[in-house]
């Protein structure tokens, strides 16, 4: 469940130190836009079996303040918002003796600065949740849920 989160934190780090512009965007799972996001699950809405953590894969937005790219005498330098979703699909299991079908659901809210061309320090939470349909013999058969929270501080020191 924490893959999730390392993949955003890493993510945004790539992304806010790549040398491009500040940039403001919004993603919902890899669609331009919210119409054909939904005329991608548009079955799944029709017959009612519509997932709505399935809409968080791939999905992000980053609000970048002083986009302008002078620091204009902020102690803060180059301050953003960011967020990502995600949602994993998990299953298997050996067919005699326990299988097991489920999904993770998980989001990171993250803010970071930027203060100087060679720092980057921020931190995320990142709130994940597991739940598994198990079936094996007639005893062993059921539904698990987990949640798990983290917090995850990031710098990225680049030395001159």
């Amino acid at each position: 469940m924490t893959a999730s989160a390392v993949d955003a934190v890493s993510g945004r780090i790539e992304r806010a130190t790549s040398g491009a512009p500040p940039a403001t965007g919004f993603n919902l799972g890899g669609a331009s836009a919210l119409p054909d996001d939904l005329l991608r699950h548009g079955q799944s809405l029709g017959n009612g079996t519509a997932d709505p953590g399935r809409l968080l894969a791939g999905s992000a937005s980053i609000v970048s303040l002083n986009a302008t790219g002078d620091r204009g005498g902020s102690p803060f330098g180059h301050l953003a918002f960011w967020r990502s979703g995600d949602y994993r699909s998990i299953s298997g299991g050996n067919g005699q003796s326990l299988d097991y079908d489920g999904s993770v659901v998980s989001a990171s809210l993250g803010g970071d600065a930027r203060p100087g061309a060679d720092l980057l320090a921020g931190a995320a939470l990142s709130p994940a949740r597991r739940t598994v349909d198990y079936l094996g013999s007639s005893t062993l058969t059921g539904e698990r849920t987990a949640c798990l929270t983290s917090v995850s501080p990031s710098v990225r020191w680049r030395m001159a």
